[in-house]
């Protein structure tokens, strides 16, 4: 927010440095011809001045927003990133029960598809690689 005490201090400066212009054209001191060009000239100075002052609070301002956003955004993305931890954890806990299930589905059919005792208890030890290699030499398939 601009603040109103520099702004009033300028004006006033400003006001002083005409009064005393004009106070010096009357006198005869300073041709009344250049009095146009002087107070111009220090007009556009003061104007620069204040512009400047008031673009750099204007930036200032806009930097504060900004900042501001990024931690609204630092905040959401940290939320955000525990609910995919979470989601990460809960994939990996279904995959392992999916590739549980699925080692159970092929050795019950590959325990129906055993002709002796022998060959149910070798099917019945089996796990994991040794379980998809005998699942593909007996169904032909890839380990689906």
């Amino acid at each position: 927010m601009i603040s109103v005490f520099p702004d009033i201090t300028i004006a006033v400066i400003v006001l002083i440095i005409v009064v005393a212009i004009v106070l010096v054209a009357r006198m005869g001191i300073l041709p009344k011809k250049s009095l146009p060009y002087l107070a111009a000239g220090l007009a556009g100075v003061f104007g620069i001045a204040l512009f400047r002052k008031l673009r750099q609070q204007d930036l200032q301002n806009d930097l504060r927003q900004r900042e501001q956003g990024l931690k609204e955004l630092e905040a959401r993305m940290r939320q955000t990133r525990s609910g995919v931890d979470a989601a990460d954890q809960q994939l990996t806990q279904a995959l392992a029960d999916l590739q549980w299930q699925k080692e159970a589905t092929q050795k019950e059919m590959l325990l129906i598809q055993a002709n002796t005792d022998a060959e149910k208890a070798a099917i019945g030890a089996l796990q994991g690689e040794d379980l998809f290699r005998k699942f593909d030499q007996v169904f032909g398939t890839q380990g689906t």
